[in-house]
């Protein structure tokens, strides 16, 4: 069987806006009308051609989640699992990339917004809900408690 021209088309458009899981392509190749064989035709074609690359899009997705979207290793990690990734290796290969420095520069910015906000309201329990608001964003516990005294924040709690 040929690749029909028209689904051949909008795939690639789809694939060449950003960079996509191969789950992604597969359910959206499904909306299309594509099944089984035909759908491993054009996996096999935007493969060889380049439009489809796992570990391309895991780090694009891990660079873009960890230093615009300021989420933790835990949540990209659930977010990726998620879109149908699953190989830690090459998921922490991702992390590699990141620079550490951001990562706990992004953590610090966090907790500092949080805790300035509940300060304003005059909340008893600060710590723990900023502790738990940072746990939300897929930050370590360890990460979280090495910036906290480090920014003098006063603990109420």
């Amino acid at each position: 069987m040929s690749l029909n021209p028209q689904i051949l088309n909008k795939i690639l458009r789809f694939c060449a806006y950003r960079e996509r899981s191969e789950q992604e392509v597969k359910t959206k190749l499904k909306n299309l009308g594509c099944f089984d064989t035909d759908l491993q035709e054009y996996l096999t074609y935007l493969i060889d051609n380049n439009y489809l690359n796992q570990q391309r899009f895991i780090e694009s997705f891990v660079r873009s989640k960890t230093n615009s979207s300021k989420w933790g290793k835990t949540k990209v990690k659930h977010a990726l699992r998620f879109k149908g990734i699953s190989d830690e290796n090459i998921i922490n290969e991702a992390f590699e990339t990141v620079d550490p420095e951001l990562y706990h520069e992004n953590l610090q910015k966090i907790l500092q917004k949080k805790w300035l906000e509940l300060e304003r309201r005059n909340d008893p329990k600060i710590k723990e809900k900023v502790i738990r608001f940072a746990l939300s964003r897929g930050y370590s516990y360890e990460d979280i408690l090495q910036i906290l005294p480090k920014q003098g924040f006063s603990s109420k709690s």
